[in-house]
């Protein structure tokens, strides 16, 4: 197994995907790629279907996938509102590889058998495959397709971003789509380990949900919302209090334990409080008696979150390359640098081949179950199985 990653930031793109291509073509020592992900800066004003006939040139016998984006990122660095290319190609012996493009209306219903999955994806579920997934953020909602993947492929690993924007457009091959989702199940000789740095941490104690309507915190502990909040703001210190202000959030507890830590929460949004009934309106739906906490998002946070997740991901053995999808809300908006993510990368993995973009939503597994995040830097490590 062989990746190579390549970034080129030409102000015109058949010069940008020229360089970053033949960089790909030296990386690999001449060998023709099994596999090649294409990125690409929506703020070339070229249309896509040069894109896609530029890479048909250079990869002609490679299997391509690709989208435009917010903001691309490869060979340590992380540009996110300039033109430039990002490829990231793979020699894959012994890995068979299944490309699909979805609508929503083709997902079969939750309740339909594995095979019905099956048969839309192309692969089998005995054979543990690997997804990647690009879906457009305006048309695709996948969380009914990662819920039907989780139950389908509950040992398969599934990675991927909600891109698009106005020049949204998705590559497979020859093929440009505007809609729906594209994806590739890799099986066979590799293993895809995945790290999701949701960038938050908590603040106060654990909470029992004791009331709940709908989306609707009725309760915590027994006591309404609006009185669990003062008493929390009151505890914090004053740095503490402003991100509270400013950037509050919730974590919903990801399996029952007696003590918790930074990590074990699946972060999600508040949306306010009824002020009519003091209750707690969230982006989630957790069950009576579940457990949350608050949280709150800052650099700090994300830094120390993303050293022990990674320092805990290993480097035995070291990774044969990687992708990063990355929330639009992390890079220098959070702090205040570029190229911080990538730099914490190659600190603990040394030399690896890493690309990706900056997404509107990042797919990735957290305690077995796949979730669309938002503000994480969510990392997919390729390693041969054997």
């Amino acid at each position: 197994m062989q990746w190579a990653a390549a970034l080129a930031d030409d102000a015109q793109l058949d010069i940008a995907l020229e360089r970053a291509g033949d960089e790909i073509w030296t990386q690999l020592d001449q060998q023709n790629p099994d596999l090649l992900l294409a990125f690409v800066s929506a703020r070339y004003p070229q249309p896509p279907s040069l894109l896609s006939a530029l890479l048909q040139q250079q990869f002609s016998d490679t299997l391509v996938l690709g989208c435009a984006a917010a903001g691309v990122l490869g060979s340590g660095r992380e540009l996110e509102q300039q033109p430039a290319v990002v490829l990231v190609a793979a020699c894959l012996p012994g890995v068979n590889l299944t490309p699909f493009q979805l609508d929503s209306a083709d997902l079969p219903d939750l309740e339909a058998p594995a095979e019905d999955w099956e048969r839309l994806i192309g692969c089998a579920a005995r054979h543990q495959p690997q997804f990647l997934l690009l879906a457009d953020a305006r048309s695709f909602d996948p969380e009914p397709l990662l819920t039907g993947l989780d139950l389908s492929y509950p040992e398969s690993k599934k990675l991927g971003a909600l891109v698009g924007g106005k020049s949204g457009a998705l590559y497979l091959n020859d093929a440009i789509y505007h809609s729906g989702l594209i994806g590739v199940a890799l099986e066979g000789n590799v293993r895809l380990d995945t790290v999701v740095a949701q960038g938050c941490r908590p603040i106060g104690q654990p909470l029992f949900v004791t009331a709940i309507d709908h989306n609707r915190i009725l309760s915590l502990d027994g006591q309404p919302p609006p009185d669990v909040l003062r008493a929390l703001y009151r505890t914090l210190p004053p740095a503490d209090q402003s991100l509270f202000r400013d950037h509050l959030l919730i974590g919903l507890a990801l399996d029952t334990a007696m003590q918790y830590r930074q990590g074990d929460f699946l972060v999600r949004n508040l949306l306010g409080i009824d002020g009519d009934s003091g209750a707690l309106l969230i982006n989630a739906l957790p069950p009576c008696n579940s457990v949350v906490q608050f949280q709150v998002r800052d650099s700090r946070a994300a830094v120390e979150e993303l050293e022990q997740l990674l320092e805990v991901a290993g480097t035995d053995p070291t990774p044969a390359g990687a992708l990063l999808f990355s929330c639009l809300g992390r890079g220098q908006d959070l702090y205040g640098e570029p190229d911080h993510d990538s730099r914490v990368f190659a600190r603990h993995f040394g030399v690896v081949p890493l690309g990706g973009l900056f997404a509107y939503g990042e797919i990735g597994p957290l305690s077995g179950t796949t979730f669309v995040h938002s503000f994480t830097s969510a990392f997919g490590l390729f390693r041969p199985e054997k």
